[in-house]
């Protein structure tokens, strides 16, 4: 979770430097594809924090059976 929001404002921070930064600031985030990379990683953790929530939520709701 604290990755998705640290790359939200990494993001924002990058887009508002693009807009309103110097020249310098505008090649930089540009150049590197700041905002896109922050995008990636973004829906990279959404996606890892989706199945380790789901892989916690199936063993907390799996039924223990006794072995015999």
């Amino acid at each position: 979770g604290l990755a998705i929001v640290a790359v939200g404002i990494v993001a924002t921070l990058a887009a508002i430097g693009r807009r309103f930064g110097s020249e310098a600031i505008h090649s930089f985030v540009i150049d590197n594809s700041i905002v896109f990379w922050c995008e990636a990683v973004g829906v990279w953790a959404f996606g890892l924090a989706w199945l380790t929530k789901g892989r916690a939520e199936m063993l907390l709701t799996r039924r223990r059976t006794r072995v015999a």
